[in-house]
């Protein structure tokens, strides 16, 4: 962003006016001491302020000039820049010094304490006249600091004689430049120190390398454990430990890209991929979490095809499983709350079982999610009914694990 957007706010923070105007400062401070350069059109536009950092850049050196190295003073008659931030001697077609920057960076001071340039007009003329006059509303003492007020005050003279030039400016705002100073060293060190950490972390990881090499490759955990067949996929690889002969000598460091690091990395790759013996007793099964999801679901789906339970003395497992799958799969909108409902089903949460939408809004009146709700039965529970339901009802009695309702035998049939 620039500076010229900052209408948008209400107010900018005088520390933040200090961390801003301060490497505006330090950037002049180079291009009139060490490059002799003066930019000529220092207006909000072409300063750019990183939004986070508030660091600054000065762009569009279009306008800018450089004088000679060996000139004590020098002058430039060229009349250029914007008016708003035009110093008194180029609205007079007088020669003008660097200080030109000077009465333009007091114009940004002030635009950056109240928000508003501090000379505007109808027109152009006008607006002449009040650079010319210095006519502008002075800042108000109750809302900015003392330092402020005179650095505003002493860099918006007319007279380019007792108007400082930048390194005076830079002596008024000692306070702020120290803080910016502390600051920065403060930042350098933090990096230095991120620097370092980092190449103590790589010094590790190829002492590592150097170290008999260890192999572990565990398990993915399920959410709900369950003994129902065809939950496991292939078996995997579980090693506690794959012990090699030392790489290196103790006490070695290994270089990177020297010849002793290379051979580490081949003797680490060529053991593992020609030797390695995995006993057949450290072999366990995989539990796809996402299966496990995808039976939960079907479980639903199952048993809600099953026949209503009787009226004279209904099943109160089948009667509350079947009510969760009524009000689970009668909204479209209920569609967002399948996570949540499914995640507690497989955590077994003792949480009671209260049928809330997607916002928290509870059941309506008379409806089946109401009446499950008043069954106050736990997610614990209603998984403990599932799980029984569809085991008295063949639902594992398939052949090779496969999940599908048996056609005939093995319990009740489910509707068509």
């Amino acid at each position: 962003m620039t500076l010229a957007e900052l209408h948008g706010f209400t107010k900018l923070p005088e520390e933040q006016t200090w961390q801003i105007f301060v490497q505006i400062c330090l950037a002049l401070r180079y291009l009139h001491g060490e490059k002799n350069i003066a930019h000529r059109d220092l207006t909000p536009n072409n300063v750019l302020v990183q939004w986070h950092t508030l660091h600054v850049k000065i762009a569009d050196f279009g306008l800018a000039l450089q004088k000679g190295a060996g000139a004590v003073v020098s002058m430039m008659k060229s009349m250029v820049g914007t008016i708003l931030y035009s110093c008194p001697e180029i609205v007079q077609h007088k020669p003008y010094t660097n200080k030109t920057d000077v009465w333009a960076l007091g114009c940004l001071l002030y635009k950056m304490a109240t928000l508003r340039d501090p000379f505007t007009g109808t027109n152009p003329l006008s607006v002449a006249r009040k650079i010319v006059e210095c006519d502008y509303e002075h800042l108000d003492p109750a809302q900015h600091s003392a330092m402020l007020l005179g650095t505003c005050q002493k860099i918006l003279i007319v007279d380019p004689e007792f108007r400082p030039d930048i390194q005076e400016v830079c002596q008024l705002i000692t306070p702020a430049l120290v803080r910016h100073l502390e600051f920065a060293q403060r930042t350098i060190a933090s990096h230095q120190h991120a620097g370092n950490q980092a190449s103590a972390a790589a010094q590790r990881s190829l002492e590592t390398a150097a170290q008999p090499a260890v192999l572990r490759l565990g398990a993915l955990s399920p959410l709900w454990d369950d003994d129902g067949p065809g939950l496991h996929s292939e078996p995997s690889i579980s090693v506690s430990s794959v012990r090699a002969e030392p790489l290196v000598p103790s006490g070695q460091v290994v270089s990177p890209g020297s010849e002793t690091s290379a051979q580490c990395f081949q003797l680490l790759e060529e053991p593992l991929r020609e030797k390695l013996q995995v006993p057949r007793r450290s072999m366990r099964n995989i539990v796809d979490p996402v299966q496990k999801v995808l039976l939960v679901a079907h479980r639903l789906a199952f048993l809600g095809q099953l026949p209503a339970p009787e009226a004279e003395a209904p099943d109160e497992r089948l009667l509350a499983v079947q009510r969760y799958h009524q009000w689970l799969f009668s909204l479209p909108n209920h569609a967002f709350i399948m996570k949540r409902e499914i995640s507690r089903l497989m955590q077994r949460s003792a949480e009671v079982v209260d049928c809330s939408g997607v916002g928290g809004e509870p059941p309506a009146p008379c409806s089946v999610g109401a009446a499950l709700a008043a069954m106050s039965i736990t997610y614990e529970r209603l998984s403990q009914h599932i799980k029984m339901i569809c085991a008295e009802h063949g639902y594992h009695s398939a052949p090779d694990g496969a999940h599908a309702p048996p056609s005939d035998g093995g319990g009740k049939s489910p509707r068509p």
